[in-house]
């Protein structure tokens, strides 16, 4: 399953570092969105794949909000 994320405030890179230790500790793949500034500037979309459960533990654990659809365009590299 993939969902969408939004961490609504500049995160530090200790936090940041935490983000991506939490996905990993809960099997989610987890990366920035499309066109997504960097987390440290302000509010960041991100990508989340996993299982439903392991997304829902995870999502838990961050506390980021859920978002419908993204407002960058996916970026597929070719």
């Amino acid at each position: 399953m993939k969902t969408y994320l939004q961490s609504l405030n500049a995160l530090s890179n200790a936090e940041i570092a935490e983000v991506y230790s939490l996905a990993e500790q809960h099997n989610v793949g987890i990366c920035l969105y499309g066109g997504t500034q960097s987390p440290s500037k302000g509010a960041a979309e991100w990508s989340a794949s996993g299982s439903i459960l392991a997304l829902r533990r995870f999502m838990k654990a961050v506390g980021f909000s859920t978002i419908p659809k993204p407002s960058y365009p996916e970026v597929r590299w070719i």
